[in-house]
C-alpha cells in the first residue's frame, strides 16, 4: 500500500513538471510514454504465441503521435495498414495475419488515444486536460475506498474479481464531485456540463481498466510490467485514461467551446 502511495504521488508530480513545460516537452513524454505500453502489451501477447511486429507498430505510434495535431490520422492508420500488409508479404514465415492484427490494435488502443492529449494543444483552454486526470485518479481513488468499506457485490467477478458494484458507484460520484469542483473554481459557467462529464467520463476510465483486466485475464498475467512499484507497468497505470482522454477532448470541443 506504502509503495502505490509513494509511486502515485511521485506519478502526479512528474505529470504536473510535464504538463507546464512546453509543447516539445509533452510530445516526448506522451512518446515515451506510448513506446513503452505498447512494448509491454506486446510483450504480453507473446504469453500465449502471438508475435506482435514491435519495431512496425513502435514506429507507427511515434508517427501518429508526431502527426496528432494536423489531419494526417486517417491517412496515417490507412498507411499502417498497408504496412503492416506488406510486412506480412515480406515475412511471412515470421509474422501471421494475427500477429499484425495484435500489432495494430495497440497501435489503436494506446497510439490513437493517448494522441488526443496532444489536441489540447490546439485549443485555448489548455488547461481542461487536467479533467482526464481527474477523472481518472478520482474514479480510482473513491472506487478503492467506497469497494473498500462497502464492497458487497461484485462487479465482474471474472474479469476482475476485488472489484464491486458499490466501489464504481463511489468512483463515479467522486469524479463528479472532484470535477465539479474543479469547474466551480475555474470555469463555474459550465458547472453542469463538466460534473455530466465527470459522470461519463468515470464509466469510461472504468471501462478502460476492466478492458485492461480483460486482456490480462485473457493472457494470464497479473500486471503488464513492473516499472512502478505498486501498480506495475506503465499500461497497468495509464488504462484508466484511456478512453478518458477522447472524451474529454470531445467534450471540451463540442460542448465547452
Amino acid at each position: 500500500m506504502l509503495k502505490r502511495v509513494v509511486s502515485g504521488v511521485l506519478s502526479f508530480l512528474v505529470l504536473i513538471f510535464v504538463l507546464l513545460q512546453e509543447y516539445v516537452v509533452l510530445v516526448a513524454a506522451i512518446m515515451i510514454i506510448s513506446t513503452i505500453a505498447l512494448l509491454e502489451l506486446y510483450k504480453a501477447f507473446k504469453n500465449i504465441n502471438i508475435n506482435p511486429a514491435k519495431k512496425t507498430g513502435v514506429i507507427i505510434t511515434a508517427v501518429l503521435i508526431y502527426c496528432a495535431t494536423n489531419t494526417l490520422t486517417l491517412p496515417l492508420l490507412s498507411v499502417a495498414l498497408l504496412t503492416l500488409s506488406v510486412t506480412l508479404v515480406f515475412n511471412f514465415e515470421k509474422y501471421n495475419i494475427v500477429d499484425l492484427a495484435i500489432t495494430l490494435f495497440g497501435v489503436i488502443y494506446i497510439g490513437s488515444t493517448l494522441a488526443h492529449l496532444l489536441l489540447f494543444i490546439n485549443v485555448e483552454n489548455f488547461y481542461l486536460i487536467w479533467l482526464v486526470f481527474i477523472i481518472a485518479s478520482a474514479t480510482d481513488t473513491f472506487a478503492y475506498f467506497s469497494g473498500h468499506f462497502f464492497g458487497k457485490k461484485k462487479l465482474c467477478p471474472k474479469i476482475s474479481p476485488q472489484k464491486t458494484v458499490q466501489g464504481a458507484i463511489g468512483g463515479i460520484f467522486g469524479s463528479m464531485l472532484i470535477s465539479g469542483i474543479f469547474a466551480y473554481l475555474l470555469i463555474p459557467k459550465f458547472l453542469f456540463p463538466i460534473i455530466f462529464l465527470g459522470f461519463f467520463g468515470s464509466i469510461l476510465s472504468q471501462v478502460g481498466d476492466m478492458f485492461a483486466s480483460a486482456i490480462k485475464r485473457h493472457i494470464g498475467i497479473k500486471d503488464f510490467g513492473n516499472i512502478i512499484p505498486g501498480h506495475g507497468g506503465i499500461l497497468d497505470r495509464i488504462d484508466s485514461i484511456i478512453f478518458t482522454a477522447p472524451a474529454v477532448y470531445y467534450f471540451m470541443i463540442y460542448v465547452i467551446m
